[in-house]
C-alpha cells in the first residue's frame, strides 16, 4: 500500500523497531466514514506507520 487517507484519532505509545525503522500503531477513520463523529464508535482502521511518515505529516499540517 502506497498511501492511505486517514483521520487519526490515536497514535499508540508503543513503538516497534523493525528493519532499522521505528514504527507505531495508528487508529483512525477513513474520510468516507459517516460515523466518525458519533461516540462510541471504534476506529475504522488501524495501521502500522513509520514514525518518519508521521513526523512528515505533522510538519505539513496548517
Amino acid at each position: 500500500m502506497n498511501g492511505l487517507d486517514l483521520v487519526v484519532t490515536q497514535t499508540h505509545r508503543r513503538v516497534v523497531l523493525s528493519d532499522g525503522y521505528l514504527w507505531a500503531w495508528v487508529s483512525g477513520h477513513e474520510p468516507a466514514c459517516n460515523r466518525a463523529d458519533r461516540e462510541p464508535h471504534p476506529p475504522c482502521t488501524e495501521v502500522l506507520v513509520s514514525l518518519s511518515v508521521l513526523c512528515s505529516a505533522a510538519e505539513n499540517q496548517p
